[in-house]
């Protein structure tokens, strides 16, 4: 929570502590934005592992079988899977994943992945924002989830 909160408070946005149970993305910590207009999601809310950038961070640390699974419960189409493994690629690449609009118009979010120290993943950091606040700064944003992360990571053994 410490480290959440300091996030919070060098971005002025909301974060959150997400992990995957079964099929879905769950908020296990999460702490406001100070701003007025402000994304908003509660401790203990879930969201199909499917879409955003916390769906393609924890699917892109997770087994392949284990990703599958969720596919085939949702009924995902081999177009969009294809999709979703390209963007797990790309997120493993970077260290991060990025999405704008895909589950609220309007909200651009970024989530990196925690890691355990054998590499096992225990969750991601995510900042959502109102991509109006977010486009001048995304690269400054980006930098502190994958900052936070990074140090949570480092607490985990």
């Amino acid at each position: 929570t410490p480290y959440l909160r300091q996030l919070a408070q060098d971005s002025g946005e909301f974060v959150a502590f997400m992990v995957a149970h079964g099929t879905e993305a769950v908020c296990v910590e999460a702490v406001d934005s100070r701003h007025m207009l402000r994304c908003c999601y509660t401790v203990g809310a879930s969201q199909p592992l499917l879409r955003g950038a916390t769906a393609t961070a924890l699917l892109s640390r997770m087994p392949r079988d284990s990703r599958h699974r969720v596919f085939d419960h949702y009924r995902v189409s081999d177009e969009t899977r294809t999709a979703i493994e390209q963007a797990c690629t790309q997120a493993v690449a970077d260290g991060y994943a990025v999405s704008y609009g895909e589950l609220d118009a309007g909200i651009w979010g970024v989530s990196a992945p925690v890691v355990d120290g054998a590499g096992g993943l225990s969750g991601v950091v995510t900042l959502m924002a109102p991509a109006e606040r977010s486009a001048y700064r995304s690269s400054q944003l980006i930098r502190l989830v994958r900052r936070t992360a990074d140090f949570l990571s480092g607490g985990i053994q």
